[in-house]
């Protein structure tokens, strides 16, 4: 039986069967997982820095709270992956499946999701300064974006509406910035994250001005984490 230590930094688990196995708090630093079968695995709390998670299998796999600085994910399958939280900055998900995938409050900044498949995933809160989004499927357009905020910014200069940060609908007129792009779901935060990923970081900031400030620089196009 494979006996795993919790400092296994820059070993080799390539295209290994470790489904369902709880790695919570480990130290894989540098260590390749490449191939592997990592279903329902869980990694919170865990060290993952330059991990090598290519082409493996994390189907419902959890990385809540991970370290994964410059870890690789290229061609992965993250689809309902739990990544709430993670220190992804520098990581690269090139065509990985991260559809369904719960990437709320992700710090993603520079990371590289070329190609990658976000259908359905949640960008609430997530940081992006930096994030390649080219070809990505499953997620808006920077011309959506900036359609989309042009459209809640004249509704509310026109006075035809409010904004509130408090809940997502206080009632028709009056919305936070969420609600304001998906008015009909009663918990619209993951489908406009997708729509407005630019705005997504704000979707929970309790300053109105904030957020307006925001949503001005997006409609204006000077604010984007889509790529020109």
């Amino acid at each position: 039986m494979l006996e795993i230590q919790k400092g296994s930094t820059n070993v080799d688990f390539t295209d290994m069967v470790l489904h369902n196995k709880n790695f919570d708090s480990y130290n894989f630093k540098e260590a390749s997982f490449y191939g592997a079968n990592l279903s329902g695995t869980s990694f919170e709390n865990a060290c993952l820095i330059a991990t090598r998670f290519g082409n493996a299998k994390l189907v419902k796999s959890i990385l809540k709270n991970s370290i994964a600085r410059c870890a690789y994910f290229g061609e992965a399958d993250l689809t309902k992956a739990n990544l709430t939280n993670a220190d992804l900055r520098f990581a690269f998900f090139q065509k990985a499946n991260l559809s369904g995938a719960d990437l709320k409050y992700a710090q993603l900044e520079n990371a590289n999701l070329e190609g990658a498949d976000l259908t359905n995933a949640d960008l609430t809160g997530a940081k992006m300064h930096g994030i390649n989004l080219a070809r990505a499927i499953g997620i808006g357009t920077k011309a959506n974006e900036i359609e989309e905020a042009q459209r809640i910014l004249n509704i509310l200069d026109a006075g035809f509406g409010s904004l509130d940060m408090k809940k997502w609908h206080s009632n028709l007129t009056t919305r936070s910035i969420a609600g304001w792009i998906v008015s009909e779901l009663r918990e619209p935060a993951q489908k406009a994250s997708l729509i407005c990923p630019t705005l997504a970081q704000y979707f929970c900031e309790p300053k109105e001005q904030v957020v307006m400030e925001k949503l001005r620089l997006v409609a204006a196009g000077e604010l984007s984490v889509f790529p020109d």
